[in-house]
């Protein structure tokens, strides 16, 4: 009301305007308490009527609750966003209000459904309450969220009357969008914590926060699937254990067959690299004992390559040179491609030969010894791990049949065995 000195000097129709001004600047002032979290007096019904406000949608957004100020979905269903006494208080319009009458309904059908044990006539009753975020205040009174989350369902059951009634036959979830909490608290009676063991509780809560993608309606609608399995007996502790165990096993399994897998695989692969070794070896000593059958033969012109150990094309019967080789001055024969892939490593000119102009050469007596030393080079450039460069120097004058008995495969190194093992 205007103050009676102020009404005096205006006319009926300015007094109306103003009333209607200073109705507008209060819901704004009360608006910006409630978003900054300063506690207000609740504005009576008439100033949210002026000012064209529903219950819950601008005095509500942003409020930070305590169990004292939190609404009642039975007494005050309006502030819960709510036409009559509900099971669901959401009094910031977190849910969508058709999602809320799915929920209420269903929770409804579940107490029809039900019944407990006190009160075989009186199914659970399961209310839900809904809010943007606990006051930071009531939170620090305690030492844990789950603590402070419990004491505030706690308070809610009793101050909307649910709890601690004849039939014991309530349950309160309390979740918080911006904590990103939820709790499941029975009544303190005998029968509801016979219903609603802590394990089985706890698991609710779990599997409703893990199901949350972003609408506060699917965590709450994953709680009331889980409390409607529990009261029909499809949840229990046996079968919550069963459960556990089975993923327990799966997990198990899962990490033997991964293990399994790895270790086939390194199987796999060690045994591989070790037909390779052996292959290798074997294709070393072909060369060797095809260098001493051909030494072995009558004297004459060398049909093997000395660069890759393997034989010369013949050449053809109506005099012309072999294709593919090349013949140097000193009367010696390589493939062409060996001829060139030497010359490119070595930088040398496509005149020189490279068996004459093989460096370090010792004193010899003939042409077999040159053309040993250079089978010796070059297979010790392709195996430096079966001949060494001792053996090259060893096996410059000595018979290709001591090449035979002296070469021995090197002992494989298995990636099952540490480096420096024995």
């Amino acid at each position: 009301q205007l103050p009676p000195q102020l009404a005096a000097g205006l006319t009926p129709g300015g007094a109306v305007r103003l009333r209607a001004a200073m109705v507008r600047i209060l819901a704004v002032v009360l608006h910006l308490c409630a978003a900054l979290g300063i506690s207000a007096v609740a504005p009576p019904q008439s100033v949210l009527a002026h000012s064209g406000s529903r219950p819950g949608d601008a005095w509500h957004k942003g409020v930070r609750w305590t169990a004292a100020s939190f609404p009642s979905p039975i007494e005050d269903p309006k502030r819960c966003n709510r036409g009559i006494a509900s099971h669901v208080c959401d009094p910031e319009n977190l849910i969508p209000s058709n999602y809320v009458d799915l929920l209420d309904h269903r929770l409804e059908n579940l107490a029809a459904a039900s019944h407990t044990e006190v009160c075989p006539s009186k199914g659970w009753q399961v209310y839900v309450a809904v809010l943007q975020g606990m006051d930071e205040v009531f939170l620090s009174k305690f030492s844990t969220l789950d603590e402070a989350f419990h004491a505030f369902a706690t308070s809610l059951g009793h101050q909307w009357g649910v709890f601690g009634g004849k039939c014991q036959n309530a349950v309160v979830v309390v979740y918080s969008v911006s904590n990103e909490y939820m709790v499941v608290q029975p009544d303190e009676g005998a029968g509801a914590r016979l219903e609603f063991p802590p394990d089985l509780i706890k698991h609710v809560a779990r599997s409703a926060l893990r199901g949350f993608r972003g609408s506060p309606y699917e965590a709450v609608a994953i709680a009331v699937d889980k409390l409607s399995a529990i009261v029909d007996g499809n949840l229990n502790v046996q079968t919550l254990a069963i459960d556990r165990a089975t993923i327990f096993i799966y997990v198990l399994v899962t990490c033997f067959g991964f293990t399994g897998a790895i270790l086939s695989l390194c199987c796999v692969y060690d045994t591989v690299l070790h037909c390779r070794h052996q292959a290798r070896f074997r294709r070393c000593y072909k060369k060797i004992e095809r260098i001493h059958n051909v030494f072995m033969q009558r004297p004459g012109e060398m049909p093997l390559c000395c660069a890759c150990v393997d034989f010369l094309p013949h050449k053809p019967s109506d005099g012309r040179a072999a294709p593919n080789v090349v013949v140097f001055l000193c009367g010696h024969r390589l493939h062409t491609d060996c001829a060139n892939a030497m010359f490119a490593r070595a930088g040398t000119s496509s005149t020189q030969c490279p068996m004459c102009t093989l460096p370090d050469q010792p004193a010899s007596d003939g042409s077999n010894d040159d053309a040993k030393s250079f089978f010796l080079h070059s297979l010790q450039k392709e195996f430096p791990d079966i001949i060494t460069q001792y053996q090259v120097g060893r096996w410059r004058l000595a018979h290709t049949e001591i090449w035979l008995s002296e070469l021995e495969q090197p002992r494989y190194k298995s990636i099952w065995k540490p480096e420096g093992s024995s």
